[in-house]
């Protein structure tokens, strides 16, 4: 029963558009912080099915334009909302079809809302990602994958369904000295060094500097510069 149910799963979630797929047993996730664990949001869970979908590159990210602002960003932020919403769509079907054989499954949003204090969800989608050995953080906070590099969404959905674990061998990909700090270099507010990242420094280039009227547009300078999976 479980074989099936979790064949059944993955063949759902790759028909749908899911380009990376993981099903992490409960028992290693107990690294992740305390209150932010699978198991805290859903007392009881035995998996967290952890999905990827990629996003595209986009060349006018390149292109910075006089008092520092770059091009791009419209195309960037409403590829980086239409995957979001692909990630949630996915995750509800996935969790009805579980719950269709009985078991609770609960969907973790890839999107708001989320704790804009600590600038965190539910459940870290991405520590999840690298526990699952989907992705590996890179030193600008971004998850990287080896096919789609950090150009990648993460979902995931916590459950007490029996399923068939589905782990990877984690990537090695970020390396500051062979793409030269890139991403270093690219960030317009120089929020990522090799030892810290500033995300409040981040978010509010985002979020104000950026931003103007209803659209909450996005940098996405160091997904831009970052060499790993790059098709050209």
């Amino acid at each position: 029963m479980e074989k099936k149910l979790s064949v059944q799963v993955e063949k759902l979630m790759k028909d749908g558009g899911a380009d990376l797929f993981a099903i992490l047993p409960i028992a290693d996730t107990v690294t992740a912080e305390s209150g932010y664990q699978p198991s805290d949001v859903l007392p009881g869970a035995k998996f967290v099915i952890v999905y990827g979908v990629r996003q595209f590159e986009f060349p006018r990210l390149g292109i910075v334009e006089d008092g520092g602002l770059h091009q791009g960003m419209v195309e960037y932020t409403a590829n980086f909302f239409i995957v979001a919403n692909l990630l949630d769509h996915l995750a509800y079907r996935t969790a009805c079809l579980i719950n269709d054989h009985g078991y609770q499954a609960l969907p973790i949003n890839s999107g708001p809302p989320y704790d804009g204090r600590k600038l965190r969800g539910l459940v870290s989608h991405k520590y999840m990602a690298e526990l699952a050995g989907l992705t590996e953080r890179g030193i600008s906070g971004v998850t990287i994958s080896e096919r789609f590099g950090p150009r990648i969404r993460i979902g995931c959905i916590i459950t007490n369904a029996a399923l068939t674990p589905l782990t990877h061998d984690k990537p090695h990909l970020c390396d500051p000295d062979k793409c030269d700090d890139a991403c270093i270099k690219a960030c317009p507010v120089n929020a990522i060094s090799r030892t810290k990242l500033d995300l409040n420094a981040c978010d509010r280039f985002n979020e104000i500097i950026i931003t103007s009227g209803p659209l909450k547009t996005r940098c996405g300078r160091c997904l831009y510069s970052c060499p790993v999976g790059k098709a050209t």
